[in-house]
């Protein structure tokens, strides 16, 4: 069992304090969120895919500043989305242990506005980008209206470096393989072919983090 998960059970409510704490040294969620704009209308409805959902702490963030969004939250792990605030679960559906290729048959990925892919890429193995990037596309070639919103961690920095040592350490996730934003870009261009981008000003607001916008 990993630290992570010890700490979890040991702490129970209070994690989520202690989880917040942590958090905050390697990313400002409020600065990644100034940065990244789901919607011209903040009124506005809008459906988000969040994929590798975690906590659902920055999905909060989103929920507030967009009280008409209504998020899917999907994870392969058993146990996601414990950091939700009550009253925004009746906007969020929760899908744990599910895969993209399952959500992507199952659900109606025609009816998504957004994708959000937030710190997940480098916890996917170097050997298994191929399958994530081929699932994405089951779901992005159905609906090539939405725009998919990447955020992660630029390689070579200090605090890149903790979190790393976070992921295999604390997290106990062995596979993690830091992504940097031009192999973003280049996996993107290499499945998505005229598939547009800009950056937004997270990296340079957050340095390390960085969010890219995909679009058709």
């Amino acid at each position: 069992m990993s630290i992570g998960k010890v700490m979890r059970q040991v702490l129970g409510k209070n994690f989520h304090y202690v989880g917040e704490l942590y958090r905050k040294i390697f990313v400002d969620l409020n600065k990644v969120l100034s940065g990244i704009e789901f919607s011209s209308d903040k009124n506005d409805s809008f459906k988000l895919l969040d994929i590798g959902g975690g906590d659902g702490a920055f999905i909060n963030l989103v929920m507030d500043k967009y009280p008409n969004a209504k998020v899917d939250m999907i994870d392969i792990a058993d146990n996601i989305g414990s950091f939700l605030k009550p009253a925004h679960l009746s906007r969020v559906r929760i899908f744990n242990k599910t895969s993209i290729a399952t959500y992507a048959k199952d659900s109606s990925p025609n009816s998504l506005d957004c994708i959000l892919i937030m710190d997940v890429l480098h916890h996917v193995g170097r050997n298994h980008r191929h399958v994530f990037f081929e699932e994405l596309k089951m779901l992005v070639n159905s609906n090539r209206s939405l725009k998919i919103i990447v955020k992660d961690v630029e390689p070579g920095y200090f605090i890149t470096w903790l979190s790393y040592l976070s992921d295999v350490y604390v997290s106990g996730d062995k596979q993690v393989w830091l992504i940097s934003r031009a192999k973003v870009i280049e996996y993107f261009e290499y499945y998505f072919p005229g598939i547009q981008h800009y950056e937004t000003n997270v990296f340079y607001q957050n340095k390390p983090n960085y969010s890219i916008v995909f679009h058709f």
